[in-house]
């Protein structure tokens, strides 16, 4: 597949919920005590290198743990101040929905390593795990925060022998290393997809529209990874090309609500009263308050169309933020049953997608940039509900099912398909 067509699709991923008081999230607030019950989502991202191939999968963060009762013990505390919460479905079930094992996921990207998006790493028996810089020295503990309950790491998270952690994009860039350095010889058998093969996470990084650090993980731009600092060293976003052109920016935890996107509210602060070491402490979501505002006016500007984002621009009007903009109050049922929506929002009332139309250097631009404000808590700007079925649909148009795992075989005189299936 050529880069000027390369793409991959996106599907959503259940993960549990879980609830949060606004008033550590945004500011000011009418009612300081309101809370809000959230969904938790996770993303598969499937990448093939041309039709016919073997895709590569990424699962972009795990969402909330199967078994609450398997965190470390200051997790457990600062969770039970987020009930009601729940772990069902959490993503192997999620993935069962569409047909994967854990076992067909080669990646897991982490876009940073709080309690809520870190699962069960060990339910992924061959999966490589990826690390911003920064994120290993929080498990390890050699690097220490006191921004709140919610800082609380787990040493033994992750195999040591299975972490790629990206090199620190403030640094200057150092020698490329080989494949042998951070794959297996089994990645590179007949039993490894192309994608995996192509992916690239030791290259330098670039800017890419406004955004100053970025690595084309497949070198076709299909998959960005952004350095997103602010909110948690290692802190990762990524912006997704989908078939149609369009793009989805899964931006972690960089915006915890759409009316931080729209300037309406400002990031909240707070006096940590759990806090006994360091009593009367200000604590903030964020672990540096002003990378995350500086990273917030980024994707806004990319939203808005600014620094050079040709064909990717998204009107507020337009935007549809699903993920970590918490704060929106949705009702829950049961898991919706179509197999190509995989969380469990209630549905809503069918709304036509209206694209995006502007002029580009004198050229009519229909392409977005859906911004999916964190793997968390899906919203919509215009309305929660029609809103948010709008978001699963624009998400979901790349792929009507997961890619299947093993490559298809071609009969000798069929005629290749122009697409993947």
């Amino acid at each position: 597949m050529s880069a000027a067509h390369a793409y991959v699709s996106v599907h959503a991923l259940s993960a549990g919920y879980l609830t949060l008081p606004e008033r550590f999230f945004v500011t000011p607030l009418e009612d300081t005590n309101a809370r809000k019950t959230v969904p938790s989502l996770s993303f598969l991202i499937q990448h093939q290198a041309f039709p016919g191939s073997k895709p590569a999968s990424i699962v972009f963060d795990l969402g909330i743990r199967r078994d609450i009762s398997k965190y470390s013990p200051p997790i457990r505390k600062h969770a039970a101040t987020r009930e009601p919460l729940s772990s069902q479905p959490d993503v192997v079930a999620s993935l069962a929905v569409g047909g994967l094992k854990p076992q067909d996921i080669d990646f897991i990207i982490f876009s940073h390593i709080h309690w809520d998006h870190i699962g069960m790493p060990s339910d992924f028996p061959t999966s490589r795990f990826i690390l911003g810089a920064g994120a290993a020295d929080l498990l390890s503990g050699k690097t220490k925060l006191e921004n709140g309950s919610h800082s609380f790491f787990e040493a033994d998270l992750l195999p040591e022998t299975r972490i790629i952690t990206l090199s620190d994009p403030t640094m200057p860039p150092t020698p490329p290393l080989s494949d042998d350095d951070y794959t297996s010889v089994e990645s590179r058998s007949n039993t490894g997809s192309v994608g995996l093969k192509n992916a690239n996470f030791l290259q330098p990084w670039l800017q890419k529209g406004v955004f100053p650090s970025t690595m084309d993980l497949f070198g076709d731009g299909s998959v960005f990874v952004v350095s997103a600092p602010g909110h948690l060293p290692g802190h990762l976003n990524l912006l997704c090309r989908l078939e149609n052109g369009d793009y989805v920016y899964l931006a972690g935890d960089s915006c915890h609500d759409k009316r931080l996107l729209t300037g309406e509210k400002e990031i909240a602060t707070w006096v940590d009263d759990g806090n006994v070491s360091h009593a009367n402490t200000v604590s903030c979501i964020h672990a540096d308050k002003q990378e995350a505002k500086k990273m917030l006016s980024l994707i806004r500007a990319t939203g808005q169309g600014q620094g050079g984002t040709r064909k990717r621009q998204v009107l507020p009007r337009t935007t549809i933020a699903q993920g970590t903009a918490k704060l929106c109050g949705l009702k829950f049922m049961d898991p919706i049953q179509d197999p190509r929506i995989r969380n469990d929002l209630s549905p809503a009332p069918r709304r036509p997608v209206v694209p995006v139309q502007q002029r580009v250097h004198g050229q009519r631009a229909a392409a977005r940039v859906q911004l999916v404000l964190g793997v968390l808590r899906p919203a919509a700007v215009l309305d929660v509900k029609a809103g948010l079925l709008l978001a699963r649909e624009l998400l979901l148009a790349d792929g009507r099912r997961y890619l299947p795992p093993v490559r298809r075989v071609q009969q000798r005189h069929s005629r290749p398909s122009a697409r993947p299936p």
